[in-house]
C-alpha cells in the first residue's frame, strides 16, 4: 500500500524490492565445495538433455562476394538460441542427406545476370535433378527459363494454365514441412 504524507516537504517511499526481505541477523551459512559441485553437476546434466532435444537445422549458403555467408552466419547465431544449427557452404554439403534433414534454410545470392554463385551451381543442379521425373525428358520448349518464359507468354498458353492448375491443387500445408506445426 502506498503511504503519502502531505507536508511542506516530500518524503520518499522506500524501494519495495530493497526492504521486502526479512531483517535477520545477516549470517548466512557457507556452502561447501561438494554442495556447489553437486549443483553444477545437476544443472549441467539438465542443460545437456535440453540441448539434445533441440531441433536440428542446416543453413546452407552460396556466395561469390561473402555477403550471403555473413547473412547465414548471422542466421546461425540467431537460430542457436532455439535450434541446433549447422552453417555450411553449398559445395561442402552432401545432397543425398537432404531428405533426412528436419529443417533446411538456404541463403544465396545471385551473380551476374541472376546466375547462381560458383559454389552453389552443383547444389542447384542436384536440386533440379531431384525436383521430379518430368525434368528427365525435357521438351524443346522447356529449355527456356521459367522466368523468361512466363514474362513472354500470354495467359492462354497451356504451360501457364497447367502451372496455375497445379498450384491451385497443391495444399499449403504440404510444403510447410517441420515448421507447419509451429
Amino acid at each position: 500500500m502506498v503511504n503519502y504524507v502531505l507536508s511542506p516537504a516530500f518524503r520518499y517511499q522506500p524501494d519495495p524490492w530493497k526492504g521486502s526481505g526479512s531483517k535477520g541477523t545477516g549470517i548466512t551459512r557457507k556452502k561447501t565445495f561438494k554442495e556447489v559441485a553437486n549443483a553444477v553437476k545437476i544443472s549441467a546434466s539438465l542443460m545437456g538433455t535440453v540441448m539434445a532435444k533441440r531441433v536440428k537445422a542446416t543453413i546452407l549458403y552460396g556466395s561469390e562476394t561473402g555477403r550471403a555467408q555473413s547473412y547465414a552466419q548471422q542466421l546461425g547465431r540467431l537460430f542457436r538460441k532455439a535450434f541446433d544449427p549447422r552453417v555450411l557452404c553449398m559445395d561442402e554439403y552432401d545432397v543425398v542427406s537432404l531428405e533426412h534433414e528436419t529443417l533446411v534454410l538456404v541463403v544465396t545470392s545471385t551473380f551476374g545476370n541472376g546466375d547462381p554463385p560458383e559454389n552453389g551451381e552443383s547444389f542447384a543442379a542436384a536440386l533440379m535433378e531431384m525436383s521430379g521425373p518430368y525434368n528427365s525428358s525435357p521438351r524443346p520448349e522447356q529449355h527456356k527459363s521459367y522466368k523468361i518464359r512466363f514474362n513472354s507468354v500470354s495467359c492462354s498458353d497451356p504451360l501457364v494454365s497447367s502451372w496455375r492448375r497445379k498450384r491451385k491443387e497443391s495444399s499449403n500445408t504440404d510444403s510447410a514441412g517441420a515448421l507447419g506445426t509451429l
